[in-house]
């Protein structure tokens, strides 16, 4: 039995997004036969259908499951928090309170949020006392909030709370009432965050896709032009159809072959991947495991998916032009 998670180079408890991905960035590039393509569609992106492929994986390769079944075990008394919306869950529930999401292996807290009751991507917001006429309302807003903590009193009093980040509106909503006073800070981690930060960047592209119509394809933002293979447009490295971009990262070797420069590709995308890094919904994981299996090397010779990409040099003495290839592109549809 053909194992189509290997052929993805990805692993077989990875989730839906994963896998998407993965086909995306095989189909495109063309490093897997259409009928391989067509199976890992058809076996791993409907529930039931994949549920049934992994029970005859398993009959056959009992090995490749024994890992994923550690993995998965939650051990008795583990501190949970639910890892899609930072609520703390209790032992033995089957579910989050808040989100609703199923609990797994993910859920299990890591020794920082067992110790401080905080969750790496939450925002941690800390002020004092105010003479501000806002004051009220937002110690008001904040013991709403479980985490919140209020220590000393008077002019020495200390407000603190963490709100995940997929509360972003009520976030931004905080620091305009009380962003501007001396006291407090607003952290993600050890990162002091601004109303920049939130309102723009990958911050503010995080709240537009909350607030999305359609979140599916908020993120990708794929057009006719442009396909975001690494699955974030602000990553700014999608496939284009005239080419250019990192499709242009690369030299010709003398059969004409387009030999790319993965180092280049690969330090860019971390550059993307450090400026963005604030977005909860970037999976870096993912995006690297997208550039691994770009392929080294694309032929327009052999390869009917891929043109050639000219650029032409115009003489002013000799009023001709010539023309030079400089990369590749998708091939024209016909």
């Amino acid at each position: 039995m053909v194992n189509i998670y290997q052929l993805l180079g990805i692993n077989i408890d990875d989730d839906a997004k994963t896998i998407q991905l993965a086909i995306s960035i095989h189909q495109k590039a063309k490093t897997l036969p259409e009928k391989a393509i067509e199976a890992a569609k058809q076996w791993l992106l409907v529930p039931d259908v994949r549920q049934r492929y992994n029970q005859k994986l398993q009959q056959e390769h009992p090995e490749l499951f024994t890992q994923i079944a550690i993995n998965k075990e939650i051990p008795q008394g583990a501190k949970l928090v639910c890892d899609k919306c930072s609520t703390p869950i209790r032992s033995g529930s089957k579910f989050c309170p808040n989100c609703g999401d199923p609990v797994d292996y993910r859920d299990i807290a890591s020794e920082n949020e067992v110790s401080s009751g905080e969750n790496e991507s939450d925002v941690v917001i800390t002020f004092g006392y105010s003479s501000s006429a806002s004051y009220d309302r937002a110690v008001a807003i904040c013991e709403n909030m479980p985490s919140y903590s209020v220590a000393g009193d008077g002019n020495k009093t200390v407000h603190k709370l963490s709100i995940p980040l997929s509360e972003i509106d009520l976030i931004v909503n905080l620091y305009e009432i009380i962003g501007n006073w001396k006291t407090s800070t607003f952290h993600i981690g050890h990162k002091q965050i601004t109303k920049r930060d939130l309102t723009m960047g990958a911050l503010g592209c995080y709240r537009k896709y909350c607030n999305s119509y359609n979140k599916e394809e908020y993120c990708a933002n794929n057009s006719e032009y442009y396909n975001h293979i690494f699955g974030c447009n602000r990553l700014d490295m999608p496939i284009q159809v005239w080419g250019g971009g990192w499709l242009e990262y690369g030299q010709f070797d003398v059969f004409g072959k387009w030999i790319f420069d993965k180092p280049r590709i690969q330090k860019e995308l971390q550059d993307g991947l450090l400026e963005n890094e604030l977005c909860p919904r970037l999976d870096r994981q993912a995006v690297m495991k997208i550039f691994t299996a770009l392929p080294n090397s694309i032929s327009p010779n052999t390869d009917p998916n891929w043109e050639y990409k000219y650029q032409y040099d115009y003489n002013n003495e000799t009023y001709q032009s010539t023309q030079r290839m400089v990369g590749i592109k998708p091939a024209e549809k016909k």
